[in-house]
């Protein structure tokens, strides 16, 4: 019978900082308890650094897939390889791809997709076994000769599910957010305390998922007519979305690298329009691949994300309009906004010419094929863009004008001719 995970403290179960260390000298007996000590000062301290400054959740790897045989997909997941910290600072090494058994007893029914989602949350948590039996030598508590110790402690890491219900409302993050608000939902007043530490908290950090790390949440699948008719049918989705990442190093974030327009510079409507030149198209270049999901409106390249909007002197700003909604070319890696050529038209009265285009691109829901949100800060109007922080606004404008103005000296040619 699985036990509920309450928030803890790290202090419940991760164990007391020792504050003493050895202090050697020539001719100094050493026993187990100096050793012992030894090896828990020293990982007590990375410990210690490891939640302080890096926090807890996934450092990389750790991906769940379904299994490559279709005769196990219904009931097996795949575990990449990879690495993770728990609330308690310490490393979580999965050595090679591993393959998990899902308890399809324990799994919940199938809800409404309306509701929250709920399933069965596939975690890692930290372990040790004791190896390698030796015979002892000499037993300080006994006299027994055949009694055996174990001469290492192998750290096994340990894949086990919880139901949602059993964790901390921020263990696993629910991207579209709780459905129904609750005006008596938990709010925290520590105001009054200094800032906590990554992991939260400062000596003694509040874990949610206790010593667990979350992989994935796999959901129930109700069966349709197609599904019934093959001999092993998928039972479940495998949910990555509310995965906790550590951040990533600043050299890995995507960025903006190229764009089609000079910033704050001019283009003239001709330019603009004509397909030798722009093409009536805003193009956004990335250094990586973004997701490629069905969805775009949940991540990726839309209206909502990538915006065009424009103005002239005392003129309130309004949308650029669009011949079709902004998307992302096949490459992966270029996002397009369609402006409506109409309104490039030499002969309109009411076109382009005159204004300023503002673009705006909301990184923090632009999402690459890590799903990390991009590096999109436009720092001093240059590229690449970036922080070194994921997310952020990436903003650009252009003038728009009838034709290139001359330099004064050409124009003076023009007159004297």
């Amino acid at each position: 019978m699985m036990q509920p995970i309450k928030k803890t403290t790290c202090m419940d179960h991760c164990g007391s900082i020792p504050t003493e260390r050895n202090r050697f000298f020539t001719g100094k007996y050493m026993t187990a308890r100096d050793f012992d000590a030894e090896q828990d000062y020293l990982l007590s301290r990375q410990h210690l650094h490891n939640r302080l400054m890096h926090g807890w959740g996934i450092v990389c790897g750790l991906r769940v897939e379904p299994h490559p045989k279709d005769s196990c997909k219904q009931d097996w997941v795949i575990v990449k390889a990879g690495v993770a910290l728990d609330c308690c600072g310490r490393e979580i090494y999965l050595p090679s791809d591993t393959a998990f058994e899902v308890p399809m007893d324990q799994m919940p029914p199938v809800v409404d997709k309306k509701q929250k989602p709920d399933g069965l949350l596939l975690c890692i948590r930290y372990g040790e076994q004791e190896i390698e039996q030796v015979p002892v030598l000499y037993a300080e508590n006994g006299c027994n000769p055949n009694q055996h110790e174990a001469n290492r402690l192998k750290e096994t890491p340990r894949l086990e599910v919880r139901k949602l219900d059993e964790v901390g409302d921020s263990c696993w993050r629910i991207p579209d957010g709780d459905q129904e608000f609750d005006p008596d939902k938990e709010c925290i007043d520590d105001c009054g305390e200094q800032l906590s530490s990554p992991a939260g908290g400062c000596i003694n950090p509040v874990c949610a998922c206790a010593e667990l790390v979350p992989l994935a949440l796999l959901v129930p699948m109700a069966e349709d007519e197609d599904q019934q008719k093959t001999t092993k049918p998928t039972r479940f989705e495998i949910d990555l979305r509310g995965r906790r990442h550590l951040p990533v190093p600043i050299e890995q974030l995507t960025r903006v690298v190229g764009i089609n327009w000079p910033h704050g510079g001019e283009v003239c409507l001709e330019e603009l329009r004509d397909e030798s030149g722009m093409g009536c198209k805003l193009k956004i270049h990335f250094n990586r691949k973004l997701i490629q999901t069905g969805d775009s409106y949940a991540n990726g390249i839309n209206e909502f994300t990538f915006v065009a909007q424009y103005g002239g002197a005392q003129k309130v700003l309004e949308f650029v309009p669009a011949e079709n909604p902004p998307d992302l070319e096949q490459d992966g890696c270029t996002a397009v906004f369609h402006i409506d050529p109409e309104y490039l038209e030499l002969g309109r009265r009411h076109n382009l010419a005159g204004t300023t285009v503002y673009v705006t691109l909301r990184c923090d829901f632009i999402l690459d094929c890590h799903e990390m949100p991009v590096d999109g800060n436009h720092l001093a109007g240059r590229l690449p863009s970036g922080n070194g922080l994921p997310g952020g606004d990436f903003v650009s404008w252009f003038n728009v004008v009838h034709e290139h103005s001359e330099p004064d000296g050409e124009e003076e040619n023009h007159k004297d001719e």
